[in-house]
C-alpha cells in the first residue's frame, strides 16, 4: 500500500474553530483555545464543523474490497478508479499476510481465469461496467 498526502488546509484547526464560532458569536485567544474547542466539539459528537479543513491523499496499491471499506466513512470524498473506463488487465491481486503460499497461488489462478472471461465478456460486446462483475475484490 502507498499512501501519499497531496493537500492539506493551511492552519486547519485555526479554520475549523472559527467557522464553529460562528454559531455562538464567540471569539477565541489562540491556537490553544482553538485546540479546546475542537476537543470539544469532537466529544460532543458536533463533527460537521471538522469538514471544513480537507486533506487529500492518494491511496494504490489496495483491494477494491479495502477501498470499499474506507469509502463506508461519512468525513470523507472519494474518486475511485473506474472499472467502467480504465482497462483492468494490468490490475493486480493485493496478498492478504494470511494466505499461505499455496492459497495465494490458487487465488492467481483464480484471478487469471476471470480476467480472460471478462476479456472474453469485453469481446462479446458486454459493456465494462457489467463485464466488471466477473472480477474478484481482491484487485
Amino acid at each position: 500500500m502507498r499512501v501519499e498526502l497531496l493537500f492539506v488546509t493551511p492552519e486547519a484547526e485555526a479554520l475549523i474553530a472559527r467557522c464553529a464560532r460562528v454559531s455562538h458569536r464567540s471569539q477565541g485567544s489562540g491556537m490553544e483555545d482553538d485546540r479546546r474547542l475542537i476537543r470539544k466539539l469532537i466529544s460532543l459528537g458536533h463533527e460537521s464543523v471538522l469538514e471544513h479543513a480537507v486533506a487529500s491523499f492518494e491511496i494504490s496499491g489496495i483491494s477494491r474490497a479495502c477501498a470499499n471499506q474506507l469509502t463506508r466513512h461519512r468525513l470523507a470524498s472519494f474518486v475511485q478508479e473506474s472499472q467502467r473506463y480504465v482497462n483492468v488487465e494490468d490490475r493486480e491481486l493485493v496478498w492478504p499476510p494470511t494466505f499461505s503460499d499455496e492459497d495465494w497461488e490458487k487465488a492467481q489462478d483464480l484471478f487469471r481465469e476471470a480476467k480472460k472471461l471478462y476479456q472474453a465478456l469485453l469481446s462479446k460486446g458486454v459493456p465494462k461496467e457489467d463485464a466488471r462483475f466477473v472480477l474478484p475484490m481482491g484487485d
